[in-house]
């Protein structure tokens, strides 16, 4: 009875006769064109295991059993490597003529799919013929194939169904999972499954049983199958596809699964608190000195054959047989895997109890035949292997030997063990029992005999056996099981894998992503925050911690003292840093939140507030300067009245101070110098009207001497109008006063009745002025002659009017006495001396205009006389 543990992939070649140590044949002169009899062969070309096969060949070889039930062959190839142009042929038949199942060459090489060759069911006589050609040039290692004998099984492919299994195996056959994931896998159940269904007899899904091995101590059966793996892991799964006949899948179907599980190793719980507005690099990484510490998860599976069935060693000298098999057959590795190197064997180990080890030697034995002596007899050493029952009654009967109590010891060449010595320096000397060996601290080993390089080249798949033989008389034990470990390192029998770490999420606010390990917190408020961190692996899987990354902020004290600022003299002044911070320190090394100011400086303020372990202070400040100004005082004197400038007015306070004066001048000193009145107006500030300013208003005149130009005497008819002016060329600065009454420059004389008239005027400026005159109105009456004697004597030559000259636009027409005009004159003047005319009488018609609208019209005659 065997039992395989590994976590492989595990490609099936059962063989179901001929276990136990295979003989081996070969293809070459000695063999060419013979049938063989064989169950349980080692098949090789005629290099045998260690050597290329010669050129210039043409040969084969026919195989048949001789067993009533297992009557057809079948043979599963460990390797197969050919040289360019030479062809290995098998034939479904007992010659070169039968029907060719499969031809191996370099455009056809081995694979997992072609790897197992089995005469079919059309082949009556189970016989299968191996040709093989070999040109001229070249050579190679040939083949290794291990020759059974089956029944005569209908095919069964194994097809992966790509539409029911997820997630589907990747190119290399691994199937990677998360932690969480379900694994479901399927294979088809039609015609690509079964291709020789009912040519002997019926394959159908109520018959045949599906038995998928998935690599963690479950089986689960049918077709479809889903299946949780509780530990993350590695795992090797393999299907297993038994008829009704009992014959089993032609071709094996295996996967390796490789399970992720959460990286993250630990969190940093001492991450320091910061202060709102820095920031702290957050980091995920392999190794210390990382925020958060993961450790890509990885897994070493080993190969181990276990032989787990209790053997009695009895006395080899007393019982009929001196030395015992415990064979393990593997099955378990790629086609034409080898031990490359005494490396990669980890350990031999045998669980067993004897007395008196020295009586026994081991020899390990691989499926080639090669074998490593692990402990000669040397017919010495009474330490006992285990708690050994001692039986001097010499009895080959196992019910008459009862079980001691087994312990482990291992062989091993791995240098990093702690080795006790070989088992016949230990059997002789030391303790008894002889110490076990620790294989999980590694110590206790002991050392081969013989170098474990003696198996270098054997196969990894067949049979492998420790030889147990008691060379000595009355004592005997008990093998409970033994143990072949091959190291993870030898690539083809255990194997180990690493999920790498494509990123890490960190989850929660004001997170700034540098790239996929490393982030800024940079908080822009106070408070707890709490980051749960999730790490996406190369598999795309997502784990996420289960208790967070806390890391406190702690609340910068906002301080805003406000602008630097100026006040007036007087004003109050309260600095406020504003409330709810542990600490203030002002400059003058005031504690509290305000500063009442007073006199003009720089003041500033630091405030801070703590963290609840008073290690991290966060500070704000503030610095604003103060400068009180005076207030200004202005004075710009009385009022004055003068007769002539320039004024000066001096509104000059202090440096820094701006003026503003009523006449929109902007100096501290105005001059006045045209006359006029002025109503002065100043306004002293800094900066800003009605900052720190002063006042003051003053009315200054200045108004020159009148001058009044007015005769002493004036004449004026009554129906004329007169104008008296008194106008100076600043009207506006003077105050008038007539003894009439009126108050404006200018006195108008009109509708008066004759007389004379005294007319007294005032004009009123910084002094007054008075000017008399006397008017005399005379009525101006008119007079009109009726004879005119222009003789040129210079006596009433003239058609003279009196007063004429006081009226103005006076118009005259002249007729005789037919009527007929004369003369005519729209302004007589008294100028008409009827030249050019007889003597006679003449009629007028004078329109006599007073000037004012109004108008006299008189008719009469003007008689012309000459002599």
């Amino acid at each position: 009875m065997k039992r395989i543990n590994l976590i492989l992939l595990i490609l099936f070649s059962i063989i179901t006769k001929g276990l136990g140590q295979n003989p081996t044949i070969n293809l070459d002169a000695s063999t060419h064109n013979t049938q063989k009899a064989v169950c349980g062969y080692w098949f090789y070309d005629d290099g045998g295991p260690g050597g290329n096969y010669s050129n210039n060949q043409d040969r084969w070889i026919t195989f048949y059993s001789t067993d009533p039930v297992y009557t057809h062959i079948k043979i599963d190839f460990v390797y197969v490597t050919l040289a360019a142009g030479d062809t290995l042929i098998i034939y479904d038949g007992p010659d070169i003529n039968s029907p060719v199942l499969i031809r191996y060459s370099q455009a056809n090489p081995l694979t997992p799919a072609n790897s197992s060759v089995q005469a079919t069911v059309n082949n009556p006589s189970g016989k299968l013929t191996v040709r093989f050609k070999a040109d001229a040039t070249g050579n190679a290692a040939g083949w290794d194939a291990a020759i059974g004998c089956i029944k005569m099984c209908q095919r069964i492919i194994p097809v992966l169904d790509s539409a029911l299994t997820s997630p589907l195996p990747l190119p290399d056959y691994y199937i990677n999972l998360c932690a969480s994931d379900t694994l479901t896998l399927a294979v088809k159940t039609d015609s690509t499954a079964f291709p020789d269904n009912h040519i002997i007899y019926d394959q159908t899904l109520s018959n045949t049983t599906f038995a998928w091995n998935m690599g963690d101590g479950n089986t689960l059966y049918g077709p479809v199958v889903s299946h949780h793996y509780d530990i993350p892991s590695g795992y090797n799964v393999s299907l297993l596809i038994t008829d009704t006949m009992g014959c089993i899948n032609t071709l094996s179907l295996s996967f390796r699964v490789r399970i992720s599980d959460n990286s993250i190793a630990s969190i940093d719980d001492a991450v320091p608190d910061i202060c709102v507005g820095d920031s702290i690099i957050l980091t995920g990484g392999i190794g210390s000195g990382n925020t958060v510490v993961v450790n890509p998860f990885s897994n070493v599976i080993t190969a181990q054959g276990v032989y787990d069935s209790v053997t009695f060693i009895p006395d080899g000298p007393n019982c009929p047989t001196l030395c015992y098999g415990t064979p393990v057959n593997f099955n378990q590795f790629p086609p034409g895997a080898t031990v490359q190197s005494a490396s990669d064997i980890e350990s031999i180990c045998i669980f067993m109890e004897h007395s008196y080890a020295g009586d026994l030697s081991f020899r390990i034995i691989c499926p080639s035949g090669q074998s490593v002596v692990l402990d000669s007899y040397d017919n010495s050493g009474s330490n006992y292997l285990g708690e050994a029952y001692d039986d001097y009654g010499g009895s080959c009967d196992p019910a008459q030997n009862p079980q001691g109590i087994p312990w482990l010891y291992c062989w091993s060449e791995i240098s990093t063990y702690q080795y006790q010595g070989l088992l016949n320096v230990v059997d002789g000397s030391g303790p008894s029992p002889i110490p076990a060996t620790d294989t999980i601290n590694h110590t206790n080993y002991l050392i081969p005999e013989n170098p474990l390089s003696g198996l270098v080249g054997c196969p990894l798949n067949g049979i492998w056996s420790i030889e147990i033989c008691d060379h000595w008389g009355i004592d005997n034990g008990w093998v409970f099981e033994w143990m072949l470990t091959l190291s993870s390192n030898s690539g083809a029998a255990g194997w180990e894998y690493t999920v790498n770490i494509d990123s890490i999420v960190w989850n929660g606010p004001y997170i700034n992503i540098i790239n996929d390990s490393t982030a800024i917190f940079k908080p822009d408020s106070s408070g707890t925050f709490n980051f749960y961190i999730t790490v996406v692996d190369e598999y795309g899987c997502s784990y996420t911690s289960f208790t967070p990354l806390e890391i406190n902020t702690v609340e910068v004290p906002d301080i805003e003292l406000g602008a630097d600022t100026m006040l007036c003299e007087g004003m109050p002044l309260i600095l406020n840093a504003g409330g709810g911070y542990d600490e203030y320190i002002w400059s003058n090394n005031t504690r509290d939140s305000v500063l009442f100011v007073e006199m003009s400086g720089i003041y500033s303020v630091t405030a801070t507030n703590f963290n609840e372990a008073q290690t991290l202070g966060c500070f704000g400040s503030d610095t604003i300067k103060v400068t009180f100004i005076p207030n200004a005082y202005v004075d710009l004197g009385p009022d004055l009245c003068l007769l002539e400038g320039p004024v000066t007015l001096d509104a000059t306070y202090a440096p820094g101070f701006s003026y503003l004066w009523s006449t929109g001048a902007n100096t501290p000193i105005i001059h006045l110098n045209e006359p006029g009145i002025y109503d002065i107006s100043v306004v002293v500030f800094y900066e800003d009207p009605s900052m720190c300013a002063g006042h003051d208003t003053v009315k200054i005149k200045l108004i020159p001497t009148p001058i009044i130009e007015l005769p002493d005497t004036m004449f004026m008819c009554a129906h004329q109008a007169r104008i008296i002016s008194v106008e100076q060329m600043y009207d506006y600065l003077y105050n008038f006063e007539w003894s009439t009454g009126n108050t404006t420059p200018t006195q108008i004389f009109q509708n008066m009745l004759p007389g004379i008239y005294d007319i007294q005027v005032k004009v009123i400026g910084c002094d007054t002025t008075i000017h008399e005159t006397r008017l005399t109105v005379d009525d101006c009456a008119i007079m009109i002659p009726n004879v005119i004697t222009p003789n040129g004597d210079g006596i009433n030559d003239y058609f003279q009017i009196t007063n004429i000259d006081y009226y103005p636009n006076s118009e005259i027409k002249i007729y005789n006495r037919w009527g007929k005009r004369v003369y005519e004159s729209q302004n007589y003047q008294g100028d008409w001396d009827g030249e050019g005319l007889d003597e006679g009488t003449y009629y007028y018609i004078f329109r006599l205009n007073y000037g004012n609208g109004q108008i006299s019209e008189y008719h009469g005659t003007i008689t012309i006389l000459r002599n």
